[in-house]
């Protein structure tokens, strides 16, 4: 208990006790007894008493805070009170007009001029609890520059006044114009602007918006814009929208091409009188119709027997009579076979077509453009539905050449992403008529594009493009409305946490993308979406942000951003949804003209943790007021885990239904399965009770799409095995009424994910991009025959219980077809070394016949085939790592073929004990035999043939730091003496050492040279079509394989002439070959970690320039997971070169091998 002068004042029952004054308390008396009285748990009271001693507060009174703080801007209208807080009670009778004043700037607009002016009005009021003095407006104070003062009137309690005038200032501001469409600076195609727009930042009074006040100008007679004598448009009607704080003009027809000034006048006010600072003006032009694009571009090379029509994209919908063979036509040389001249020859064309809606026109050939230059003309006479005529001719020229290059040589292409690659998406994106492909890798904070060129291939841009954030999820719109698609992508919170923005890159029209601008979005965004929200004709956007995807402590939200029109965006609202929304779609659901929001949300993975049943996700759909803003949500239950939405009319009805991919749970406790909610449109927007398919497969993402031609839609998804080994396209075809047919699974590499629909080949047929990330890190292209089904995988036979290292094609049993035979890198005396697969000669291969080695032999490194014995016959030679039993140990085997494919082991040939990497066959002395080079630890070793595939151990060249990982052998000084090349990678680099010959099994010195660190491969051709050997060496250091030619000068000398970097991920072994028929060779690389055959195809003295360059061909699958060999040979009997493969079984099983062939389609 607490007493003051004996009185009790407070009492408290938690130690430490204690008694704090609310205020400071006012005694007339020069002293104050302090008694405090203290009661223990068992009755024992103690008191204890002070007598303190007061003197007189003589401490002036502080101004401690004030509200608007110093040098704050408010809104008009916003401000209904000033405030200052003391750090003391205030005597309220000295608190007055005189004490507590407002000031604002007179007509000079300055503080502290004699023409001030004394704000009247204000009801001055003191709280004494906060020690507050306000003043309240019954009128909120206009705009302008404010000074606020407590003066030394003002005092405490006992007296004491401030220690002198206190004095802040702060701005009302006037209204401001915060947007315009068009924009300031907009050039805006014809035909699409009858509104002018501006956009305030507080509500106005709509009655001081009007004709006189709010006017669009042209230029006048001097054709200058911004004098006295620019012209009004006449037509306008002026009106005030109060939910958008927008002014517009509206005029009954499209602005015709010409430049514009728009004005809004300083006499516009708001609800509370405050005027616009002065007149607020912007200008923008409208363009004349003017040409986009054209298929092909100008200065392209196109491959001939592709152009049979041409194309060109325009800025505004055209008046199609105006597109005529006559003013839409091309021309190719004539007798003096030069362009642009008197001469040039008209191609006849058969017809020309305009398609409003892409706003293309197509003119159709008699036939395709034989090898040639061509000119393409349009005329000014072509002019747009508003009759506004191209401002000039346009012209162009191109050229059709010999072109094999962009020729798809075998089915089912992929196309290397970048590291961790997110979305795939599909779309026109240099408007050449062909679709393009843009996939995002995130851990490069990329954008990789590749450009369609016809018939299914691409070529990939010059640059990948910065996105400035590491984006996982991409969407595709026009944002800046000229034409060219744009995009915009977000990270997938799934994989990185704590990323706050979205990237919007710009499309410059030039098969590049501007530099990206980031928008603030929200914590963690997933899911990204584009579409009209506000009405204004402009694609904004929607995210979702899961703030953190695994926590249940961080509900997520929705953010909008609301384009202006140039593809710049102002944030939007924030739309609380709850725990881990994931997809989202922007679509009229109700059919009112603007577009909803529907999104998928997982709900609440807290219970995870306890144990507890997995609660159902939930499809949330927000309906749209018209101005971005929205109601709801109208939620439905879903499945567990839902990760996408795609919208579709499933039954038929004409209305929207929704298709949502549930993932299940599989991470420990009770799985839930994966499931597909389907939910059908009924009236009013809203949506029946959704129902359920179960799936075998783990949905990841979802889409729809006709791919059997039959007007119903299909499902299509990327999917996983439940232990996520393994991952599917999955594919069920629409019956019409919104149920599916049984599903069917098409395998792809691991993490299957982004999946996107297009016609890429031009077939007229629905294709997928499937996009899969992780190792392989691949665009997967699905081509769709047009009946609900996709181009097979290619054709795999079992090549034996072995886990093949090495596949060499040849005709090992003389029946005229090419066989195969593989080396097993777990081969010894007890497991197969060798297993041999007949070819039929017609693409496939009989049942492998498997062959041990001699006794001990263990664990094959490498192979050698040659005809050893003299028989005319194909043998083998094969060193392994250690051989058992003998000393000394001798790990080469050697098989003799008897001509129909059986071979034999010869005894054990000792000769060496030194780690044996790789061998060669060659002839290396001057007999007619064919002889080994062997690569040892720090050595090689050449093994002499004695005529009947027995060696004798030869010359030993041995290295200070070099072990030979790769061997390769030729003339390369055109000496008629065999050469060898070593390949090694060391830890700080990789080295190829050529060693030239003398004929004798010995070696002049080693000429060092250096390549890009990797493990290395070697192959030797005349790669620049000059005359001398070059050498071709991989250098693979995961996630990249770099190519480099050495080019030869004939006398043993090499120089670097071409490096080519990322040809592959990885390079398990490679092959040389004219793989396309030009006679120059071309390369096949097993790209392992991309499921894939890499194709090189050499470009040798292309326009005699030996550049030794190459042109990349797509990646091309293989039947089966993970490749370990290539080889090539024509095993169809067709006349070019095939590609044959091995892979471990589909199980996965390393002794389990299947063989998987490309058949080359270049001769039909």
């Amino acid at each position: 208990e607490f007493y003051l002068n004996g009185e009790l004042a407070s009492t408290d029952g938690n130690f430490p006790f204690e008694f704090r004054f609310l205020a400071p308390l006012r005694s007339e008396q020069s002293s104050v007894t302090v008694q405090a009285r203290a009661t223990d748990t068992g009755g024992n009271v103690t008191t204890t008493n002070q007598m303190l001693t007061l003197t007189d507060d003589a401490t002036p009174p502080r101004v401690i805070a004030v509200a608007p703080s110093q040098g704050n801007e408010s809104k008009p209208g916003s401000l209904t009170s000033i405030s200052a807080v003391f750090n003391e009670p205030i005597l309220a009778s000295t608190l007055g007009s005189n004490s507590f004043q407002l000031m604002s700037a007179g007509p000079d607009r300055s503080l502290d001029t004699p023409d001030d002016i004394a704000v009247r009005g204000g009801s001055i009021l003191f709280d004494s609890l906060s020690r507050t003095a306000r003043m309240v407006f019954s009128t909120p104070p206009s705009s302008g520059l404010y000074r606020a003062q407590v003066t030394n009137a003002v005092t405490d309690l006992k007296g004491n006044p401030l220690a002198s005038t206190f004095n802040w200032t702060f701005t009302i501001e006037s209204p401001q114009v915060t947007g315009t469409t068009p924009a300031d600076g907009a050039i805006a195609r014809a035909g699409s602007v009858s509104n002018i727009l501006g956009i305030f930042d507080v509500d106005m009074d709509r009655s001081t918006i009007s004709g006189t006040s709010f006017r669009l100008f042209t230029p006048g007679n001097d054709g200058d814009l911004g004098t006295e004598d620019d012209t009004e448009v006449p037509g306008g009607a002026v009106d005030y929208q109060d939910e958008t704080r927008t002014a517009r003009i509206v005029f009954p027809s499209a602005l015709a091409p010409g430049d514009y000034r728009a004005v809004l006048a300083g006499s516009i006010q708001d609800l509370f009188g405050d005027s616009l600072s002065e007149d607020f003006e912007w200008t923008f032009t409208v363009e004349a119709p003017r040409v986009l694009a054209v298929s092909p571009p100008n200065g392209s090379l196109r491959g001939e027997s592709r152009i049979f029509q041409i194309q060109a994209t325009f800025s505004a919908e055209l008046d199609a009579n105006t597109l005529t063979p006559s003013t839409f036509r091309i021309f190719a040389p004539g007798l003096d076979e030069q362009l642009n001249t008197g001469d040039d020859f008209l191609i006849e064309a058969t017809s020309v077509y305009f398609n409003p809606e892409l706003r293309r026109a197509y003119l159709t050939l008699p036939g395709t453009l034989p090898i040639s230059e061509y000119r393409g003309e349009i005329t000014s006479a072509v002019a747009d539905t508003q009759g506004n005529h191209l401002s000039s001719d346009f012209n162009w020229t191109f050229s059709v050449i010999e072109a094999p290059y962009e020729q798809l040589l075998f089915d089912r292409p992929s196309l290397q992403a970048g590291s961790t690659a997110g979305d795939t998406v599909i779309a026109d994106f240099n408007l050449d008529g062909i679709e393009d492909l843009a996939v995002a890798s995130a851990d490069e904070n990329s954008l990789r594009a590749y450009l369609g060129v016809g018939g299914g291939s691409f070529r990939k841009s010059t640059v990948d493009f910065d996105m400035g954030i590491p984006a996982g999820r991409l969407v595709v719109a026009d944002f800046n409305l000229d034409g060219f698609p744009d995009i915009a992508g977000a990270q997938n919170a799934f994989f990185l946490s704590g990323i706050e923005t979205i990237s919007v890159i710009l499309n410059q029209g030039d098969e590049t993308f501007a530099s990206p601008s980031l928008y603030e979005s929200g914590t963690g965004p997933f899911g990204i979406a584009a579409g009209d929200l506000d009405g204004d004709g402009d694609p904004d956007l929607a995210v979702t942000n899961t703030v953190d995807f695994l926590s249940s402590e961080s509900p997520g939200d929705v953010r909008l951003l609301i384009n202006r029109g140039d593809g710049v965006f102002d944030p939007g609202a924030r739309i609380p949804v709850g725990y881990r929304p994931t997809g989202i779609l922007i679509q009229d659901f109700d059919r009112d003209g603007d577009n909803d929001l529907a999104l998928t949300n997982g709900g609440d993975l807290s219970v995870t943790l306890s144990g507890l049943p997995l609660a159902p996700g939930m499809l949330f759909l927000f309906r749209n007021n018209g101005s971005a803003t929205f109601t709801g949500p109208e939620s439905y239950p879903v499945g567990v885990n839902p990760l996408d939405v795609a919208s579709g009319d499933l039954n038929g009805d004409g209305r929207l239904d929704l298709v949502v991919a549930n993932d299940g749970y599989y991470q420990g406790g009770p799985a839930v399965p994966s499931s597909y909610s389907i939910l059908l449109a009924t009236d009013g927007g809203l949506f029946a009770s959704p129902t359920s398919i179960d799936s075998a497969t783990r949905p990841q993402r979802v889409g729809l799409a006709d791919i059997n031609s039959d007007a119903k839609c299909d499902l299509l998804s990327s999917a996983r095995e439940a232990n996520n080994n393994a991952s599917f396209f999955s594919v069920r075809l629409g019956n019409g009424d919104g149920t599916f047919q049984p599903e069917t699974l098409l395998r792809t590499s691991l993490d299957a994910d982004s999946i996107a629909v297009g016609d890429l080949n031009q077939d007229g047929n629905q294709d997928v991009a499937l996009t899969t990330f992780g190792q392989s890190d691949s665009i997967w292209m699905e081509f769709g025959k047009g009946d609900g089904t996709f181009l097979p995988l290619p054709p795999s036979f079992e090549a034996g219980k072995v886990g093949a290292a090495l596949a060499v094609s040849g005709n090992f049993d003389d029946d005229n077809h090419l066989d195969v035979l593989l080396m097993n890198r777990f081969g010894n005396k007890d497991f197969r070394v060798l297993a041999f697969l007949p070819g039929s000669g017609t693409g496939t291969f009989g049942a492998p016949v498997e062959f041990n080695a001699h006794t001990d032999f263990s664990t094959p490194r490498d192979m050698a085939v040659a005809d050893f014995n003299g028989d005319e016959t194909l043998d083998a030679a094969v060193i392994g790592d250690f051989y058992l039993g003998t000393s000394p140990p001798s790990p080469l085997g050697v098989f003799t073929n008897d001509g129909h494919g059986v071979f034999t082991p010869l005894a054990p040939q000792p000769f060496f004990d030194n780690q044996p990497q790789s061998v060669v066959a060659a002839r290396i002395d001057a007999d007619a035999d064919t002889d080994l080079v062997v690569g040892q630890n720090l050595s090689i070793r050449v093994l002499l043939n004695n005529g009947d595939a027995t060696f004798t151990a030869g010359p030993e060249t041995t290295f200070t730091s070099v072990s030979p990982h790769a061997l390769a052998a030729a003339d390369l000084n055109m000496d008629g003496k065999t050469d060898v090349v070593v390949g090694y990678n060391r830890f700080t680099d990789t080295l190829v050492l050529v060693l030239l010959g003398k004929g004798d099994g010995t070696f002049e010195t080693p000429i060092g040279l250096s390549v890009p660190r990797g493990d290395v491969k070697l192959a030797i051709a005349d790669f620049t079509g000059d005359g001398p050997l070059d050498i071709l060496v991989t250098s693979a250091q995961f996630p990249s394989v770099t190519a480099t030619v050495l080019r030869g000068t004939g006398d043993g000398n090499f120089e670097t002439l071409v490096t080519l970097p990322n040809v592959a991920k990885s390079a398990e072994g490679l092959v040389v070959g004219d793989v396309d028929g030009d006679n120059r060779p071309d390369v096949a690389i097993v790209a392992r970690e991309s499921d894939g055959i890499a194709i090189l195809l050499g470009r040798g003295d292309l326009d005699g320039l030996n550049t030794g360059d190459f042109a990349r061909q797509p990646l091309y699958l293989t039947s089966g997971l993970r490749p370990q060999t290539v080889t090539l040979g024509d095993f169809d009997g067709d006349g070019d070169l095939d590609v044959a493969s091995t892979h471990e079984g589909f199980d996965g099983n390393l002794l389990s091998t299947e063989l998987s062939t490309l058949e080359n389609r270049r001769i039909p």
